[in-house]
């Protein structure tokens, strides 16, 4: 059996706290950091899903996924995946 969940994990937060981080890291003026860090925000994060199967010795995580958001703009999925990228370059 294969189901989806919702869930607000520390994933989550961490999510949030790298882009936090990675701002400190890019060259931008202070006030561009300072509109970035406007959408590093659970409202303007996605939410995480996992993929559980169940069998006789328990579930078992298949996959972590990340959800977009539906109403997200190109800028702000562009923002967002800068960041990370940004965060894993330093």
């Amino acid at each position: 059996m294969t189901r989806y969940v919702h869930v607000l994990t520390p994933s989550f937060l961490q999510k949030i706290t790298r882009r936090l981080s990675a701002i400190k890291f890019l060259d931008w003026e202070d006030q561009k950091k300072e509109r970035a860090k406007k959408f590093c925000t659970k409202e303007y994060s996605s939410s995480d899903e996992s993929e559980f199967s169940e069998d006789e010795t328990g579930p078992d995580v298949k996959r972590f996924v990340t959800k977009r958001l539906a109403w997200e703009s190109p800028r702000l999925r562009e923002l967002k995946e800068l960041l990370d990228l940004a965060y894993k370059k330093y």
